[in-house]
């Protein structure tokens, strides 16, 4: 040319619109194959990266589980009033539906999915090993403790404390007792318990009706789990 001026480069700019996208470089390549002889200029805006949304999406459905995994203790447990019970329910269910619109929508990171996967399986079999019995009766151990030295009498201590009475959502339909016995025959199947026993106390592992069940098993020492289901 002359003087040596070199002429100005054709100039495309391509404008992307606000989505997740996985490498700016990728586009470049893509553009230049369609137009090698124009320089390309690339705008991207990226909205949430993929590696956080990603991260974020398990985060979020971990606190779901735990938050739904409380609110059930407390209703089982009733350590606090039945409204908290439910404001817990309606925050799990927000963390899940989050969890799940970026699950679908933004999280591409592939490695940090799996790894939340596994680490959501691990949390559930953890949470699922929380029994509400045995935390109520650890909860009020010493009040039982002291119940229990109080008590005088003739004859084998039987003490029952009931621990609550639910039916349907969200506590489910039981009664539920810690019992101390300390002949511990509660403890016994119906034919080896002795009949001064079956006497006194049967009645407590005797189903009330024809479709209930009785569920007993030892927490501590001469302390006991009781539960008549229908």
């Amino acid at each position: 040319m002359a003087g040596g001026t070199r002429p100005p480069r054709a100039s495309l700019q391509l404008i992307v619109e606000p989505i997740i996208t996985s490498d700016a470089r990728q586009m470049k390549l893509t553009a230049a194959s369609v137009y090698p002889t124009v320089e390309v200029e690339v705008m991207r805006i990226q909205v949430v990266e993929s590696k956080q949304a990603s991260v974020a999406a398990v985060a979020m459905a971990a606190v779901a589980l735990i938050l739904f995994q409380i609110s059930y203790l407390n209703a089982r447990l009733e350590t606090s009033s039945l409204a908290i019970t439910f404001v817990g329910y309606v925050f799990s269910s927000i963390f899940a539906a989050a969890s799940l619109i970026f699950m679908v929508f933004y999280a591409r990171n592939k490695i940090v999915i799996a790894i939340g996967i596994i680490i959501i399986a691990i949390l559930c079999v953890l949470l699922s090993k929380c029994d509400p019995a045995y935390i109520a009766y650890w909860i009020a151990r010493d009040n039982y403790l002291a119940e229990v030295a109080r008590t005088t009498g003739p004859g084998p201590k039987f003490i029952v404390f009931k621990l609550k009475e639910g039916f349907g959502f969200p506590a489910g339909g039981a009664w539920e007792y810690v019992i101390f016995d300390s002949t511990n025959e509660i403890g016994l199947p119906l034919g080896e318990r002795t009949q001064e026993w079956q006497r006194s106390h049967g009645g407590y592992v005797t189903p009330p009706a024809q479709n209930c069940e009785i569920i007993t098993r030892r927490l501590e020492g001469h302390f006991f789990y009781l539960m008549q289901r229908c």
